[in-house]
């Protein structure tokens, strides 16, 4: 395990903000990642909605997941999601332009753990997470998996 080449970091954040990937859908644009670092700006949707008109929180939680997924990833291994949990405390609206980060807490042999947060255009914190990763195989192997 060690620190994900530069090049590494950019292949991952391109591929991560091609059309048709999950991050599309949940409106997510990653616009940083470095080293146990990512961020992103979110633009929900209706379609991200709940019946109540306010941001799903299954959506809120994803765009986090995504998020501290790429941190994770910084190591220059492949992660999946073993477990996470979300606290949400205010809601969001469509039409908004959120800002989301995740930040890598530890690295661990085999283990990562996360946390993320989701403010406001107002900078009023939305919803935080954490999560705990499972270190996979080298990064390379997983962009290779996606036709990278």
């Amino acid at each position: 395990m060690h620190q994900a080449s530069e090049d590494l970091l950019v292949r991952l954040k391109n591929r991560s903000n091609r059309p048709g990937n999950f991050t599309q859908i949940l409106g997510l644009v990653v616009t940083e990642l470095t080293y146990r670092k990512a961020v992103g700006t979110v633009s929900p949707t209706p379609e991200n909605c709940n019946p109540r008109g306010i941001i799903h929180g299954g959506a809120l939680f994803s765009v986090m997941d995504q998020l501290a997924g790429l941190a994770a990833c910084t190591n220059g291994c492949g992660t999946v999601t073993i477990g996470g949990s979300i606290d949400f405390l205010r809601p969001a609206s469509p039409g908004q332009t959120l800002t989301a980060a995740a930040t890598v807490l530890k690295f661990g042999r085999r283990f990562s753990q996360c946390q993320a947060e989701i403010q406001d255009e107002e900078g009023r914190l939305i919803a935080r997470a954490s999560f705990t990763y499972c270190t996979m195989e080298p990064l390379e192997d997983t962009l290779a998996l996606t036709g990278e």
